[in-house]
């Protein structure tokens, strides 16, 4: 009861629940230190559905490979401490309600929407284990979505693409959709879900024709073809302070769920 009444409270900070800008998230992170500048082992995961799919999954594979992982992931089903996972464990409430009060605290008089507010609180509190693998589920397509704060990560995820949330946007065509999930995905490895429909397959060129092809070849690396998917050839995991012995190939661990 208490977390929910908190949450209430921190839904009061802005008039708009959903309100597509970054500006409020970097106010927010500059008064809290920018951790996100803090974090050296990013994943984002990018898409209309399957997200939280390949989260987990990824998040198992490489737990299973000896690395600890810090998990950001939304909605939740039963509790909001779902969505908050740092060093493989799920936060307590309690722990949590400290967390979202001392963000609140910072926050001050500034507005910010509860999903910018609680993303700023697991970036802040994941500075804590900044060596893990953080796994970081974006919530309302990606160029304005306030997981979009980081300068480079590891790699990106790019989940299955569909027409949904289309009210949000100016260009409400499949198009439009592919365009805000993929304008500002980092130059990293990218590797792109299998799509299921028809109307995906149609517009497989079109992703990349706006977003990665044309950036990846200023870049350099090659794509190699994943089924229907496509991936960035080489990936090397990230460093931590014990490394584990568990020889890691990527590419052969992530085809087990693209």
């Amino acid at each position: 009861m208490k977390l929910q009444n908190l949450i209430s409270k921190l839904e009061k900070h802005h008039k708009k629940k959903i309100d597509l800008t970054l500006n409020r998230t970097f106010d927010l992170l500059k008064k809290l230190g920018n951790p996100q500048n803090k974090l050296k082992n990013v994943i984002n995961v990018v898409g209309t559905n399957s997200k939280a799919s390949m989260s987990c999954s990824l998040k198992s594979i490489l737990n299973q490979a000896g690395y600890n992982c810090n998990l950001y992931t939304s909605p939740h089903l039963q509790s909001l401490s779902e969505r908050f996972v740092f060093n493989d464990k799920e936060i307590e409430d309690d722990e949590l309600i400290q967390l979202l009060n001392d963000i609140e605290k910072v926050l001050g008089e500034d507005n910010a929407s509860l999903f910018e507010i609680l993303t700023c609180a697991f970036l802040k509190y994941a500075e804590n284990y900044k060596d893990n693998i953080n796994i970081i589920e974006a919530g309302l397509f990606f160029q304005f979505d306030s997981t979009n704060v980081f300068k480079d990560n590891l790699l990106t995820l790019l989940g299955l693409i569909h027409t949904d949330h289309t009210q949000w946007l100016t260009n409400k065509t499949i198009d439009g959709i592919i365009y805000e999930k993929t304008c500002k995905l980092l130059n990293s490895n990218i590797f792109i879900n299998r799509q299921l429909t028809e109307e995906m397959h149609t517009y497989q060129h079109t992703a990349q024709q706006y977003a990665i092809l044309p950036r990846m070849q200023e870049r350099g690396p090659a794509l190699r073809p994943v089924g229907t998917a496509y991936a960035i050839q080489k990936w090397s995991p990230p460093s931590q302070p014990n490394p584990p012995t568990t020889p890691m190939v990527v590419h052969t661990v992530l085809n087990r769920f693209l």
